[in-house]
Order: structure tokens, then sequence, then C-alpha cells
């Protein structure tokens, strides 16, 4: 298949100057799509292919006219995060949320990436009211288990996310 460009490759690469940034060329007829009656054809849909040398340039001649601009910024950026982890709490736990027998909340601990998932049960009052619970960064709960550690599930892993973890609706 030939692809047709507005722009050349090359025009793409030497647009990295400063005050310009890299311009992928568009390439219709790439990949056409038929969707629900509608014909798309993205100009920019063979840059998905990360292996093509082409698309490999493009994205550094970008990142390289990224870091250029950026860079008066890098020194106020690094104060910036320096700021935010001295006021942020690296070893905290969130509010215990109620799920019938059970108190459930997140940990996270200083030097990990993803927090631990627990749940301690309810205690209650001598009225047989629950007793709210209070847990304390790093500090245990009287009955509480670790759930999950998302930590061991992403060992070995260059990335892992957990969209949700929630509790039964039973409360077991």
């Amino acid at each position: 298949m030939v692809h047709m460009t507005d722009t050349t490759t090359r025009e793409a690469a030497n647009a990295s100057s400063m005050n310009t940034p890299p311009v992928a060329p568009k390439r219709y007829g790439y990949r056409v799509r038929d969707q629900f009656g509608q014909h798309f054809d993205d100009p920019w849909d063979w840059l998905r292919d990360g292996e093509d040398p082409e698309v490999r340039a493009h994205l550094e001649a970008e990142n390289a006219w990224a870091d250029t601009v950026t860079a008066p910024t890098r020194e106020a950026a690094a104060r910036l995060v320096e700021e935010v982890k001295a006021s942020t709490a690296l070893t905290d736990v969130t509010v215990p949320i109620r799920e019938g027998e059970f108190w459930y909340f997140r940990r996270f601990a200083e030097g990990q990436s993803y927090a631990t998932h627990h749940r301690a049960p309810v205690e209650r009052d001598e009225a047989g009211a629950p007793v709210p619970l209070v847990p304390q960064p790093g500090v245990p709960t009287p009955g509480e288990e670790l759930l999950v550690d998302e930590n061991e599930w992403a060992r070995g892993q260059s990335f892992s996310a957990w969209r949700t973890c929630t509790p039964p609706r039973t409360g077991a």
C-alpha cells in the first residue's frame, strides 16, 4: 500500500526547532475503519506502530523538542517535587469503610509503590453499637487482616494498576 502524505518525514524532523514542535505527517489509507455506517480514516493511525523506525524517530524528535522547551523550568519542577514530598505523608492509611461486620481500608508505606488492602472486625460498645475504627499509619489495629498486597501483585511487572478492590456486600 502506498501511503499518501501532506508532509514528509524530513520536514517533520526539521521542525524540531525550539519554537516549532515536530509535526507527524498525515497518512491517509493506513487503516480505514467502517463502524456503524461511518467511514473513518485516521491520518495519524500509523503512529500506533511503536516498532516502525519512522514512528520511533518522530517520538525521539518530540521528546528532544519537549526537553529543549522545558529545560528552563527543570530546576523549579525539581523544587516543586521536593516541596510536595515534604508535605505528603508517605506512610498513611485511608478512612475505613464499614461493610457488614468489618472495616475496610488501605495502607500506604514509605518506600512502597502500591497500597495494601486490609480489614478489621467491627467492635461494638456495651449497647451493641459499632465503635468507629480510627487506624493509625504504620500501627496495626486489633484483628487486622491483610487482604491484598498490591506490591506483591506488581513484583516483576513493569506496571500494575488496580481498578478497584471492594468488599463483598455480605461483609464476609
